[in-house]
């Protein structure tokens, strides 16, 4: 992995938390929430042991509250939903099943039945929630193919079809039942289409506006679940996207009795942009995640960052060139130079407002220390120092980062992290290879690794309980077949 690459996943992927308040109303949102993830001033006074009793209990009241949640009553109902949808695949309806498929809505629904079938995590289904396509068709069109009432008809075992201007299902609450008592509504859907359309996806920059994405990205989606006149589960997203396609803001809002999920991106002008994930279960906050990084992330900005990399065939690798030596390579890319684009990073994670992991990561500051201890091409220089190198960087990381674990309800920090030099002997060809690790040190100066602290028979304890509640969750619905 390149240092720079690394460098971009710790600033946005760090996860830690810490319950820090603000009073500061002129300050920015961005500012706010990046003073959560600051560093409580003063240490815990616990032990280590007892910093690790304080871990062990949260994650375990956690996993209990979320397996709790996903054997509702409101998760079954969706199952039953996903059950009589299948029926429409290979009727007279066929077609707009298909349609329906391309849908957030049917993505929602059926991710709930895949947990219970066993084909998806319920953290994965929680994640991808947020998410949404790159490159959607027009949701209008899709709205157009999809629009009418579809009622399901016991006697006959499929769905009957109305003309109607909304999309609605009208269906038993269960496998088993009879009576409609169950509607499913699709109120909202907007989208607009972009005139340019520059991204990030699978890793690479699309640069020639040929090769570029100009089609719709949605703008609106809101649909509800309702069981005897008794809203079961609601989904409401909104958005706002310039020109290029880039996100302006963001918010998903999701519940299902009893959990609720919220998640809002924030962009600033391409000067700021944040994201915070909330998770509850009723009023409990189970969760908190949030990040952010500042810099000069507008579409000029990009453009002019763009460097290009060529396979050279002599070392095997990947080499930095200029624009005009590209004509001399079958195959090169573009990639913009975060140097040029980031600044500062912070991120954090919460479990129920108890324990917080996250920091703050100076980016431009830890991007110029990369760029002096690992030059371009660095690789192909066999008088580099690998030793030293993992050596200053280790110290650069450290130099760079706060990072830690804290207490949130003493409002102390538990651990610091802090990286440093570790080394390999290989067998396959008796040369030593050096990385850099993170380890703990906790206010009482003690420092672990953190698969030897969370490796005692309490953190396995932990991680059974984990383990036994996500297979919990799996397996509750699994007398259901879809």
């Amino acid at each position: 992995m390149k240092q720079h690459v690394f460098i971009y996943l710790l600033s946005l992927s760090i996860v830690i938390p810490l319950f820090f308040s603000c009073d500061d109303d002129e300050k920015s949102d961005f500012e706010k929430k990046e003073n959560v993830a600051q560093k409580p001033s003063d240490g815990s006074p616990k032990s280590a042991e007892e910093q690790k009793g304080v871990l062990e209990t949260t994650g375990i009241s956690m996993n209990a509250e979320l397996t709790d949640a996903m054997k509702s009553e409101s998760m079954k109902k969706c199952a039953s939903f996903a059950h009589f949808l299948s029926d429409m695949e290979g009727s007279s309806l066929e077609s707009n099943y298909k349609s329906f498929k391309k849908t957030k809505a049917f993505e929602v629904v059926l991710g709930a039945a895949k947990v219970k079938n066993k084909e998806k995590k319920v953290t994965e289904y929680l994640t991808d929630i947020k998410k949404v396509e790159e490159e959607p068709e027009s949701l209008h069109e899709l709205q157009d193919s999809l629009s009418g009432k579809y009622t399901w008809n016991a006697n006959t075992q499929s769905w009957d079809y109305a003309e109607s201007d909304k999309i609605i299902f009208e269906f038993p609450s269960s496998v088993d039942g009879t009576s409609n008592n169950a509607s499913f509504v699709v109120e909202n859907v907007n989208d607009t289409k972009l005139k340019d359309y520059y991204y990030f996806g699978d890793n690479s920059w699309v640069e020639e506006s040929d090769d570029a994405y100009t089609g719709y990205v949605p703008t609106g989606l809101s649909f509800y679940f309702e069981v005897e006149e008794s809203k079961i589960m609601e989904f409401d997203y909104s958005a706002a996207f310039n020109d290029y396609g880039a996100p302006e803001n963001i918010t998903v809002e999701y519940k299902l009795d009893p959990l609720s999920y919220k998640t809002e991106f924030i962009n600033n002008g391409s000067k700021e942009i944040f994201t915070t994930t909330t998770l509850k279960k009723g009023e409990t906050k189970l969760l908190e995640i949030g990040a952010g990084i500042n810099g000069d992330l507008t579409q000029d900005n990009i453009n002019n960052s763009i460097r290009y990399y060529a396979y050279n065939e002599e070392t095997y690798r990947d080499t930095l060139v200029s624009a005009e030596d590209t004509a001399n390579y079958d195959y090169y890319y573009p990639e913009p130079d975060p140097k040029k684009l980031f600044k500062d990073g912070f991120a954090y994670i919460s479990m129920m407002d108890k324990i917080k992991v996250g920091g703050k990561v100076q980016i431009k500051d830890l991007i110029a220390a990369e760029k002096e201890i690992y030059p371009e091409n660095y690789y192909d220089n066999p008088d580099f120092d690998k030793e030293q190198a993992t050596e200053d960087w280790a110290n650069a990381l450290n130099e760079h980062t706060d990072l830690y674990m804290a207490n949130m309800e003493e409002n102390t920090w538990m651990a610091q992290a802090e990286f440093y030099k570790k080394s390999e002997e290989s067998d396959y060809d008796d040369e030593t290879y050096y990385y850099v690790d993170m380890r703990l040190k906790f206010s009482d100066d003690s420092k672990v690794d953190p698969e030897t602290y969370f490796g005692g028979e309490g953190f396995d304890e932990l991680m059974q309980e984990f383990e036994n509640s996500m297979d919990e969750v799996e397996s509750a619905y699994s007398d259901y077949n879809f």
